[in-house]
This record gives C-alpha cells, structure tokens and sequence, in this order.
C-alpha cells in the first residue's frame, strides 16, 4: 500500500510539474538545438516526428496510447503498413530502454520486495514471459511499466524485443481492422439514421 501511495504521489507531482511550468518546459526545448528539431519533426506531422512520439510514448513514465498517433497519422494519408512499421521501431526503442533501467536497478528491488517470491516470479516469466509480452504489446495494457519488472527479472533482451514487436504490430493490426470496420461499416450505418455533415475519412 505504501509502494502505490508513493508512485500515485509522483505522478500527481509530474503532472503538476507539467500543467504549471509546460510554458517554460515548451520554450527550454525550443531553445535547446537538438530538442527543438525533435519538436519541428513532431509539429510538422512528419514521420520522423512519429518515430519520436512512438518513442516517448513508449516510456514508462508517459502515459499516452500508442493508437492514437497510429490512426491519426493513417487519417493524414499515409500507408497504414510503414505507420505501423515506424511507430513498432520506435516503441521498441522505448521499450528497450525500459527494459534497461529495469534490469540495471530492479533486481534487487524486486528481491527485497518479493522475497522468497523472487525465484518463483523468475520461473513463471521463464515460462510465461513471452505469452505476457505479447499480449501486453497487443492490448491497452501498461506493458510500459512492466517491462521495468521484465528487466529487473533479466528476461533474455532478445526475446523481450521480439514478442514486444510481434505484439505491437499485432496491435496495430487489430486497430486498423478496427478503424477500417468502423468508417466503411458503422459509420454509414449511424449516418443512415442520424446524417452528419463530416465522416471520419
């Protein structure tokens, strides 16, 4: 109980953090070269810029759902399959650094939390760990924050990030399918009884 108060108190404090100084922290990576090219790139709906936002989306202190971008930069036009692609490399990349901080840090926290449970924990992510992987890379699960415990439990780096992609762009193919159903068959349906002066596409 101790461990969810502390994180629920950091988080509200980053998020107080963002909503009174975002004006500052706007114009400190606008002043900043590097950042303020990752910002342009962004801004400009490129897919640069989606490469970066599947980035930062994918780290485990951001919270932003990784169909959102997918779907709008689809919307703008571009090939469904490269949006994918690009937006899959860049959550691995997040993802890996989760995994990272994870294993350089987690391991002996989980071992003072767990306990005598550690060994255990081990041997069901031996077992299970590529079923939790794709599955947590597949739905609107924090697989972000997970994959901190993925690491601290040195699951093999290698096979994180392969049933990490496998399970991204398993995502992404369900949210087009999705998308797809959505505009060409639900939403005629909707404006054959309720006609709307705007369609999704």
């Amino acid at each position: 109980m101790r461990k969810f108060v502390t994180v629920t108190i950091l988080i509200i404090a980053a998020a107080l953090v963002y909503f009174l100084f975002h004006a500052q922290l706007f114009a400190a990576i606008k002043a900043n070269p590097a950042t303020a090219s990752i910002f342009r790139e962004i801004t400009g709906q490129t897919l640069l810029g989606l490469f970066y936002i599947s980035v930062f989306g994918s780290l485990f202190f951001i919270f932003f759902p990784a169909e959102v971008p997918f779907i709008y930069y689809c919307l703008l036009g571009h090939n469904p399959l490269i949006v994918a692609i690009i937006a899959v490399v860049g959550n691995l990349v997040g993802l890996a650094f989760n995994y990272t901080i994870g294993r350089l840090v987690g391991q002996g926290l989980l071992q003072r939390w767990l306990k005598q449970k550690y060994l255990t924990w081990l041997k069901w992510t031996d077992k299970w760990g590529a079923a939790l992987i794709v599955f947590g890379n597949s739905v609107p699960f924090p697989i972000e924050p997970a994959s901190l415990v993925i690491g601290g439990l040195k699951y093999p780096f290698g096979k994180f990030l392969k049933w990490s992609a496998v399970g991204r762009m398993l995502k992404y193919l369900l949210v087009w399918l999705v998308f797809v159903y959505a505009s060409h068959v639900l939403l005629p349906l909707v404006t054959t009884y309720l006609p709307l002066n705007a369609t999704i596409i």
